[in-house]
């Protein structure tokens, strides 16, 4: 009434002591609801943004797939060694190799273990953290893994027919791994630097793959081979 300028929290006057005008008190608080609803929708909203501009889904969850070929791959990775030892034994009885090639041939396997272990490792860790980086890793390191498998499959000195097939078993358990942790990688990176290594990684091993398929389709597996141990 007085003309005087109401504080934001007074109901009364203090000069004049009139009372505070419900209208405008009623759009006060309208307008202090709507600024804590703005501000409430920025907050929920930043992560989604965030995540949607970082590429990763809300819904994003470890690989039951993959999860299930690394621990069948595991298994089987034992089971292809040890056939693999026992032949290498046997065929140095049977066969004449050349000069300190079995020896290596014994190395490439061992190195094939071990990096088969290391992979593994990287395998299951990336797909249950959902870590970009470590499936990228995966992916690099099937490379390798993909050549010696390939070379014990199709062009060392003296190969069996158990040795080609076991090697094609591998292979095809290899191929779905591979497959499997690009689509886990891609689907939960968070920096454009993980999509790049994994790029990068599955590229190098697609070439890989692609030879050692090209030389394992080179070998010749006849249906008289097949009734020859």
């Amino acid at each position: 009434a007085c003309g005087s300028a109401f504080t934001d929290d007074a109901a009364f006057c203090r000069a004049c002591g009139a009372a505070r005008d419900s209208g405008s008190g009623g759009a006060g608080a309208g307008d202090l609801a709507g600024a804590e609803g703005e501000s409430t929708g920025a907050e929920v909203g930043a992560p989604l943004v965030e995540g949607f501009e970082s590429g990763v889904s809300s819904s994003s969850r470890p690989s039951l797939f993959l999860q299930t070929f690394l621990f069948f791959g595991r298994r089987w990775l034992d089971v292809h060694v040890g056939a693999m030892v026992v032949l290498l034994m046997l065929k140095a009885l049977w066969f004449h190799y050349p000069p300190g090639w079995q020896t290596g041939e014994i190395v490439l396997l061992a190195v094939g273990l071990f990096t088969q272990r290391l992979r593994h490792a990287l395998g299951s860790y990336g797909n249950k953290a959902q870590n970009a980086a470590c499936l990228a890793a995966f992916a690099a390191l099937s490379a390798p893994v993909a050549l010696i498998i390939g070379y014990f499959t199709s062009i060392q000195v003296y190969i069996l027919n158990m040795e080609f097939v076991l090697g094609c078993i591998s292979l095809s358990l290899l191929i779905g791994q591979y497959v499997l942790g690009i689509i886990a990688g891609i689907s939960c990176y968070t920096r454009k630097r993980d999509l790049c290594l994994m790029i990068a990684g599955s590229s190098v091993t697609l070439v890989a793959i692609v030879m050692v398929l090209a030389l394992v389709s080179m070998t010749r597996f006849t249906t008289q081979d097949l009734q020859a141990v």
